[in-house]
Parts: C-alpha cells; sequence; structure tokens
C-alpha cells in the first residue's frame, strides 16, 4: 500500500516506517487512525486532544471528530455520499451506482453552460424565464443533442431554446393521480412539480406538494367547475402551472372555489 501511495504521490506524501510515537503530532492538523489497538487508539486520542488535532478514527464514527463520504467527481460536479459512518460498505455501493449513472462528460457540459450564462442573463431579465431555461436544457433529451453537437452548434442551439422560452406563453401540464402518495408519483411527475411555478390541487395532497419549489404558489381547488378561470390569468403571465388531478374523486361544489398559499 505504501509503494502504491509513493508512485502516485511521491511529491507530497512521506512513508514512515516506524511505531506510533507522539512526535509524529507536531505540526499535524488531521489525523486518520487505522488500527484495532485499543491501547494505541487511546493513547492517539489523548495525544490528539492535548494538541487540539481532529481525528478520524476508521471504523469507529461514535470518537471520530470527522467522517469521509464516498465521492463521486467529474471535473466540477462532485456528489457526496455518507451514512455518518454507520455503514461505509453501503455508501460505497451507492457511489459506484451513482458513478454508472452519470455521464463521463459531465464537466464539459457544465463548463460550457457556466461560459454560457452570462448571455441568457443578458437576453432573459426575468428570473422566470432563466429557471424555466435551465430547467429545459438539463432535461435528458436536451442534453443528449446538445453534447452531440460542436462549440458552435452548441450556441444556436441554447440560443434557440432562448427564442423558444421568450416567444411561448405559459404551459399547463395536468397530472392525474391514481394516489395521494408521493411514492407512487413517476419520476416524469417528480420533475414536474418540482419545477411548477403554480401547482393546483386537491384535498389531502400535502405530501406530494413536499416536492414543490419553496416559491411556487400551490393553490387548493375545492371547486372544479371554475379551474380553467383560474389557470388562464397563470399562463397569460408565462407561468409553469401543474393541475395534479385526482381520478374519482368528487370535489365539493358548495365550498369556496379557492385556497391559495406559498409552497415554502
Amino acid at each position: 500500500m505504501g509503494q502504491q501511495i509513493t508512485q502516485k504521490y511521491a511529491k507530497s506524501v512521506d512513508i514512515i516506517v516506524s511505531k506510533y510515537s507522539d512526535k509524529y503530532l507536531a505540526d499535524i492538523s488531521l489525523v486518520f487512525v487505522a488500527t484495532n489497538d485499543e491501547k494505541l487508539i487511546a493513547n492517539i486520542m489523548a495525544a490528539a486532544q492535548k494538541q487540539n488535532i481532529i481525528c478520524n478514527f476508521v471504523d469507529m464514527p461514535e470518537i471520530s471528530h470527522f467522517i469521509t463520504p464516498a465521492v463521486v467527481k467529474r471535473g466540477d460536479v462532485m456528489v457526496a455520499i455518507s451514512t455518518s459512518g454507520k455503514a461505509p460498505v453501503l455508501a460505497r455501493n451507492l457511489r459506484l451506482k451513482i458513478n454508472q449513472l452519470l455521464l463521463h462528460n459531465l464537466d464539459e457540459l457544465v463548463e460550457f453552460h457556466y461560459n454560457f450564462r452570462p448571455i441568457a442573463k443578458r437576453v432573459m431579465t426575468k428570473s422566470k424565464q432563466l429557471f424555466g431555461f435551465w430547467n429545459e436544457v438539463f432535461t435528458q433529451q436536451n442534453i443528449d443533442i446538445f453534447l452531440a453537437k460542436n462549440a458552435t452548434q452548441k450556441q444556436e442551439y441554447l440560443l434557440g431554446i432562448i427564442g423558444e422560452q421568450t416567444t411561448s406563453t405559459g404551459k399547463l401540464i395536468e397530472i392525474k393521480l391514481t394516489s395521494r402518495h408521493a411514492e407512487d408519483l413517476t419520476l416524469k411527475a417528480h420533475r414536474l412539480i418540482n419545477i411548477a411555478d403554480v401547482i393546483i390541487y386537491g384535498n389531502d395532497m400535502q405530501d406530494i406538494l413536499g416536492y414543490a419549489r419553496r416559491d411556487a404558489k400551490c393553490i387548493h381547488l375545492i371547486n372544479e367547475l371554475n379551474v380553467e378561470t383560474l389557470i388562464q390569468p397563470h399562463l397569460d403571465n408565462g407561468e409553469f402551472v401543474v393541475y395534479l388531478k385526482p381520478i374519482n374523486v368528487n370535489f365539493l361544489a358548495n365550498q369556496n372555489d379557492i385556497i391559495s398559499m406559498q409552497c415554502g
């Protein structure tokens, strides 16, 4: 193991083949301890505490000052998974699964869009337009199309999406629900609820509303008769409206039409 480390990090790693001594903690700010020798662990812990050195004891989260997550890295994109030190093998397995899901050229995607952000901000001055634009850009379909193009074509493609965003009116998506439980939603429904500006919902749907944006406007609809009149002003304002429509549910027609609230 030591030879493998020195081959890769020879300029920044020193390997000392020796028994532990408190002198090795001089001018040290962080220590990883990998031993099952209880007496040695106690000695290191005591010496480290005297010098205000934080320690990670492998497989001993209960006495560690910090834990290290399993990390997936694609350039500037990092995903960290932690079980608070309780199940490190599970964290590692989750990291492997996430690693398989992420694009290998994800950093290229991030870098290009970072450089394009000033252009998007100049063209679209409304925050809702920008939010809608980036959500559209990062759909799987658009990502696949985008990555297949060269640099010039990529910029033209994004400008085309901006054109659609700035000229289009609002959008309405109706999601027909067979259940009021969030775990029964499809992945597509989860995403639509997450990006909606306005969500119209019926009774007993608080579980589903937990996936809405904090700044989304949530409207509790009790009477379905005037739903079109309710929705139209939001569409005219260019907003993305999601209507959560339960199947085979009778609305209370003798009540007021709506109760409006902020989701967050």
